[in-house]
């Protein structure tokens, strides 16, 4: 999110979204306020001192591996954020699986990566490449954390076509509402935006 691209405090607001008491979320935070009111507060003050082309926050969604629990959740994830802004950037994370979530676990991690000091960016989540190391350093945290936790499962960043499996990938679908589907709406396939 960015000071051109969204509306002025549109990163706190995120916050208050992925922070949502319905959501059930089990919350983290570095080197930020981890209570979300706190938190929101805090971004919009460090906003106001942006550039006026800056990059507030960047925001990630991941899948979390069903085979491990929330201690174990907790840990990958805040294991995974120190080393994507090698515990210097102000991050937050959001758990989510319980309620409608609890069949697709998964966190909401937002990152201002800011060097407290300097100011200078420390996870570089805009350069070239940078997709593939996030999805590189998350499978490795998350092979780490299922061969701690004594499972057998690992998880593979890969296509099925660079991995010569030749049925076709499943599609995320979101949550699907029922109520909504039986009105006849839509369901939109979302497809991770690169």
């Amino acid at each position: 999110m960015g000071k051109t691209t969204h509306a002025a405090r549109t990163a706190g607001a995120h916050i208050r979204y992925i922070a949502r008491p319905s959501a059930e979320p089990i919350l983290q935070a570095a080197r930020m306020p981890g209570d979300p009111n706190a938190a929101r507060s805090w971004l919009d003050a460090q906003e106001k001192t942006d550039r006026k082309n800056a990059r507030i926050i960047d925001r990630i969604i991941m899948a979390l591996p069903r085979e491990l629990g929330p201690a174990d959740w907790q840990r990958l994830v805040k294991g995974f954020a120190d080393d994507l802004t090698k515990d210097q950037a102000a991050w937050l994370s959001a758990i989510h699986a319980a309620g409608a979530d609890a069949g697709n676990p998964h966190v909401h991690l937002i990152i201002r990566d800011r060097h407290p000091e300097t100011g200078k960016r420390v996870a570089k989540l805009s350069d070239k490449g940078a997709v593939e190391r996030v999805r590189r350093l998350w499978e490795q945290c998350c092979n780490r954390a299922l061969e701690a936790a004594g499972r057998t499962e690992r998880i593979d960043r890969r296509s099925h076509a660079a991995r010569g499996i030749e049925t076709p990938p499943q599609r995320h679908r979101g949550p699907v509402r029922p109520s909504r589907a039986s009105e006849g709406s839509v369901v939109v396939d979302h497809q991770p935006r690169h």
